[in-house]
């Protein structure tokens, strides 16, 4: 093992976000404003106007006003409304919550006037027996929003934060004749975890009977955000009611739930996970939620999406037209690079023991139609349901770069049906013949940071971008020379270039197959034997594996030395964590 002490300039000087330690009035304001605001983690409140009850237990939910919710981080409110008199008053069921409408807005407009780099959220829905009405909840809505009607966002789309600055986005749990009128979530399954289309995915099951069944609801929703489609609202309920003696009873699921969201975000301090809504908000788990938008001293986790290409064919996997619908066509199509519909996250299972296969479009799986364990059975795009076999996959080498991907639960694995090379031929399950048209690759699409096992990352030594300079670990900048594109090469092979020299690559030195050699930066020669050329495994855990072709050794950090400047070396594959990397797209 060699060390290169003293880098020569500027690394210290790494751009740390610039939102580490904003306050929970401002989060929103320092992040990028080109962003969907699905492509954030949202601290929000269940019933968020529910502040009194008759009978401890059966109808608070919040401890905080909505004002103070607001300032603690809280960008997701869910608002229920009694139409009484053609006005709104905030029920919680039966209960009246001593609150108006008008008082939401005046709190939520106030705090937007004061913070307007800040957005809202906000859930409208009607709540409890209407009564003394002319007029529908949806004109009653309206005749609110006509009072300061700069201050919505009432498209159907998700919007960018900068066109959600300073104003609440609607996100309508109510009917409307009148469209587009916010975000459509009118269309509610009860007690239950859905989606509507690519647009939303939404854990809302209330009725808690099993601490333990709950969070696993929760948690699934967490992992589907970590790993999905940018383009998806997830919108994930913490909330819920237990019974004792037949009396419900709100606080025997948040004294439950509550501390597993700290330890979880504890534990993922980067990545989106969508707006997570909380009875008994509190300025900490804001924190930790809204934190994960910008971690301090690393990028946000950004999950690795690939094409996955036949070797038959040359054709790539595809969410044929972008359906977003469950049942929605995966065929072969003309290999495109920029198309999102050949997109997919080979994301971790509940016990990281196998992968699901989800859309970058959609956000759902791939999967075996009907759960099929039979021969010829299509493979199409579904929710995912969660510890479900027939929407697992394990990834078997079949040499030269190349995998079979084997379903779960039928042990067939996926194929171009009768060898086909057209668009659109179908994709399905078959008995392994070992057959090319059996064969894929994996084609990562978009530049990526490498971190390792101690929380470095893998980059050029000194800023370099000459022949022969060290590849070594330090701690994260967003510079060129920390930023990876890998390339295909030959057969299911890549390279690993580097974005402060596209030309030259990470290689052995002197292409040796000698055990902790180091890795330096060289020109790409098409002619090397290997030194220059990877094999990438996807591991079931979320991490990657990264293989040099002439000698089958793999990346490894030296003993899993935390320090900087330790140089990446080749060695042996030994089932220790410091050979394997985390791959954090670059944005």
């Amino acid at each position: 093992m060699k060390y290169r002490m003293g880098r020569l300039f500027g690394l210290l000087m790494a751009a740390l976000p610039c939102s580490a330690g904003a306050a929970g009035n401002n989060w929103l304001t320092p992040l990028d404003g080109n962003l969907p605001l699905s492509q954030f983690s949202i601290p929000g409140t269940h019933d968020s106007g529910a502040l009194v009850e008759p009978v401890s237990g059966t109808a608070k939910c919040q401890n905080l006003s909505i004002a103070d919710q607001l300032n603690a981080g809280v960008r997701f409110l869910d608002i229920r409304c009694r139409h009484i008199n053609d006005a709104f008053a905030i029920h919680h069921g039966a209960v009246y919550q001593n609150m108006n409408f008008t008082d939401v807005l005046n709190a939520t407009i106030g705090f937007l006037n004061a913070n307007p780099g800040e957005t809202v959220i906000m859930s409208v829905k009607e709540e409890h027996t209407p009564s003394g009405n002319t007029r529908s909840f949806e004109a009653t809505f309206d005749s609110y929003v006509a009072t300061n009607p700069t201050k919505w966002v009432l498209g159907s789309a998700i919007p960018t934060l900068t066109q959600s600055r300073g104003k609440i986005v609607l996100f309508r749990r109510f009917g409307a004749s009148s469209t587009p009128k916010g975000i459509d979530a009118s269309n509610w399954p009860d007690n239950t975890t859905f989606s509507t289309g690519g647009t939303l995915r939404v854990q809302d099951r209330y009725n808690v009977s099993d601490n333990n069944a709950k969070w696993n609801s929760i948690l699934q929703v967490l992992n589907e955000a970590r790993y999905g489609g940018p383009n998806t609202l997830y919108v994930n309920f913490a909330s819920g009611v237990g019974s004792i003696f037949g009396i419900p009873n709100i606080p025997m699921v948040s004294n439950n739930i509550n501390p597993r969201i700290t330890t979880f975000f504890n534990a993922n301090p980067s990545g989106r996970f969508g707006a997570i809504l909380m009875d008994f908000a509190d300025a900490a788990k804001c924190t930790l939620i809204y934190n994960t938008n910008a971690p301090s001293g690393r990028p946000v986790y950004r999950p690795a999406y690939f094409m996955i290409v036949n070797r038959n064919s040359g054709k790539a996997l595809d969410l044929i037209s972008g359906n977003t619908g469950n049942g929605a066509q995966i065929n072969q199509w003309t290999y495109d690079y920029n198309g999102p519909n050949q997109r997919w996250v080979l994301a971790p299972t509940e016990n990281s023991d196998h992968i699901r296969i989800s859309s970058w479009v959609s956000g759902k799986c791939a999967c075996i139609e009907m759960d099929s364990t039979a021969a010829g059975a299509k493979v199409h795009s579904f929710d995912y349901t969660g510890n479900n076999t027939g929407q697992q996959f394990d990834l078997i080498d079949a040499g030269n770069g190349y995998y079979k991907i084997r379903n779960v639960k039928s042990g067939l694995i996926l194929e171009v049906a009768n060898a086909g090379t057209a668009n659109n031929d179908r994709v399905q399950q078959a008995s392994d013949t070992g057959s090319v048209h059996q064969q894929w690759r994996l084609q990562p699409w978009g530049d990526y940071y490498a971190r390792t096992s101690t929380g470095k990352y893998i980059c050029i030594e000194n800023a370099g971008s000459t022949n022969g300079i060290p590849i070594i670990q330090y701690s994260w900048e967003s510079n060129s020379w920390f930023k990876w594109r890998f390339e295909s090469v030959t057969n299911g092979h890549l390279r690993a270039s580097s974005l402060n020299a596209l030309d030259r690559v990470i290689c052995v030195v002197n292409g040796t197959s000698t055990n902790g050699e180091d890795c330096h930066l060289y020109d790409y020669n098409p002619a090397n034997a290997g030194d220059q050329k990877l094999r990438i495994l996807p591991k079931t855990n979320g991490l990657f594996k990264f293989y040099f072709v002439h000698d089958g050794m793999t990346w490894d950090i030296p003993g899993g030395s935390g320090a900087n400047n330790v140089r990446l070396e080749q060695y042996p594959e030994n089932g220790n964590t410091w050979q394997e990397f985390l791959l954090e797209r670059v944005p």
